[in-house]
């Protein structure tokens, strides 16, 4: 399941009826939109690494 897959289903979710397994289905979704967020940012980082020819100059972080 992507990124869009998870926002696209988070709309659906009945808000007047939210229960207990529901907030933890929303959290989890939550984390896992987070997470890939942050693997994507530290792909590109390493990426950035991999092509610099010399490793002392500084990353620039955007």
């Amino acid at each position: 399941m992507n990124k869009l897959d998870i926002i696209k289903k988070i709309p659906k979710l009945p808000l007047p009826e939210i229960y207990g397994s529901d907030i933890r289905l929303v959290l989890t979704l939550a984390t896992v939109i987070a997470t890939t967020h942050m693997v994507n940012r530290i792909e590109k980082v390493v990426k950035s690494l991999d092509k610099q020819e010399h490793s002392d100059t500084p990353i620039i972080f955007k």
